[in-house]
């Protein structure tokens, strides 16, 4: 089944890479650029880069990793310190800079590739869950300028182990871009050009008695070690707009499926009511959600504190009451707090719907319950009674109060003194003096706002 790249990389011996020496914060980034959601022109999302790969154990475990590198436009190499790092397709911001003072020597080959080399047309193919997962063709990525201004078509196929059209065709627009690079070369450095080491991307200059041949962002694509005790690397100029996307003009079409007719849009979920319950220990936010009626949906959310820049992680959650609306029970979120909340849904076709507008909602537990007392007792003495309870261990608990009667009715019933306090879960012992009878006695806990919990209740006394 498709999956995050990342979690098929050999790790071991044979070719793979020792766990050890790995880089994780490093994979963990890469990661989450597979997950990131890319959209899809039929509506919804589907997550950037994603692997259906199959391979026989006896294969070589070095074609195994450039064939799931394909995957995610992934990059692989050992930093400075020997450490595997890995990048997904994704720029990021150089932080390492190569120019005159670490050049040693270059080779530097500008203007229009050359026809031996490069590639107008890539033959896209991409494995169909809708052709029972054989590998079909969808529309190929041209450079129609590129072909106009050759006046041919220089094809090449691309065939990575993806599960849809849009990613294949994601891919190629990235592999043509590093295949069509207006500059090119390959560097060699001293010892300070070590620091290139682990990057993928790098700031470089080449300049020669006062000529500047190249400025700009380059992506390395093949290094070694020097003689000169530096590196020798091969880079290709980087292409600042290879992450824009446009779905509508960019995704084209899958491979035909007969008299099927393409998927529709996915309408985006809405929730229509959202309120805050307390159980004494944990919060939780309880959701109504319009949504489409069908039997393949796995629902979705996720919540942040109110300003907070990053969300929490997408967790599956059921419907908690099969029918319309889609009830769904979030937690336990932080309490106390303002929770912004989103949800989404996935179909059975692994489309997910574009996220609900955002929601929010106060998390205090100040007008929320306490949980209930414990133990509640009142015991037989002569001149008092002695009322015993353990209190509330909830977050928000207040205080209690104490009732009396000389019936079993709470409505003859009166407070006993004053509101009683402690700590949480704190045993609290009342001596109540009174004359010779029987005494019915209640207790109940409010929340530091004042919100009543439970009655508990009653327990009878004779006082002699």
């Amino acid at each position: 089944m498709p999956g995050t790249p990342l979690r098929f990389l050999p790790c071991g011996s044979n070719g793979g890479t020792a766990r050890s020496r790995l880089r994780w914060t490093n994979w963990i980034d890469a990661a989450a650029v597979c997950d990131e959601a890319r959209s899809l022109n039929a509506g919804g999302t589907e997550a950037k880069y994603r692997a259906c790969i199959a391979h026989k154990h006896t294969d070589e475990p070095e074609k195994v990793k450039a064939a799931i590198l394909d995957t995610f436009d992934g990059w692989m190499a050992p930093d400075a310190d020997g450490a595997y790092v890995v990048f997904a397709g994704k720029a990021y911001l150089p932080t390492v800079s190569i120019g005159s003072d670490e050049i040693v020597s270059y080779a530097w080959d500008g203007g229009q590739v050359d026809d031996d080399e490069a590639v107008n047309e890539l033959v896209c193919s991409y494995v169909s869950s809708l052709h029972d997962y054989n590998t079909v063709q969808c529309d190929p990525w041209r450079d129609e300028d590129d072909i106009a201004a050759r006046g041919r078509i220089l094809s090449a196929n691309f065939e990575p182990g993806v599960p849809s059209h849009a990613q294949v065709r994601y891919l190629a627009k990235r592999k043509m871009a590093r295949a069509n690079a207006t500059n090119r070369g390959t560097i060699t450095t001293n010892i300070a050009g070590r620091a290139v080491r682990g990057e993928r991307y790098i700031n470089l200059r080449i300049e020669e008695a006062g000529a500047v041949f190249f400025d700009g962002v380059a992506e390395i694509t093949g290094l070694s070690r020097s003689l000169s005790g530096g590196v020798t690397f091969q880079w290709v100029e980087f292409d600042p707009n290879v992450d824009a996307w446009t779905p509508a003009t960019e995704e084209g079409e899958p491979a035909s499926v007969g008299s099927r007719i393409a998927p529709p849009a996915l309408e985006t979920p809405e929730i229509t009511e959202i309120a805050f319950s307390y159980d004494g220990s944990s919060g939780y936010i309880e959701l109504d959600i319009d949504g489409p009626v069908r039997d393949d949906l796995t629902w979705f959310a996720h919540w942040r504190v109110a300003g907070a820049s990053v969300w929490g992680p997408d967790l599956s959650y059921p419907d908690t009451d099969p029918g319309s609306p889609v009830a769904m029970r979030v937690g336990p979120v932080t309490l106390d707090t303002e929770i912004e909340i989103e949800v989404a849904y996935q179909v059975g076709d692994g489309r997910i719907s574009n996220w609900s507008p955002l929601e929010s909602i106060s998390t205090s537990t100040t007008s929320s319950p306490p949980s209930d007392p414990a133990d509640f007792s009142a015991a037989d003495g002569t001149g008092s009674a002695t009322v015993t309870w353990r209190n509330p261990v909830s977050i928000n608990f207040g205080y209690v109060k104490l009732y009396r009667a000389t019936s079993s009715d709470f409505g003859t019933a009166s407070q006993v003194g004053s509101d009683i306090s402690g700590g949480l879960g704190a045993i609290v012992t009342i001596t109540d003096t009174l004359t010779a009878g029987t005494y019915h006695y209640w207790i109940r806990a409010y929340s530091t706002g004042g919100t009543p919990g439970d009655l508990i209740g009653p327990d009878s006394a004779v006082v002699s």
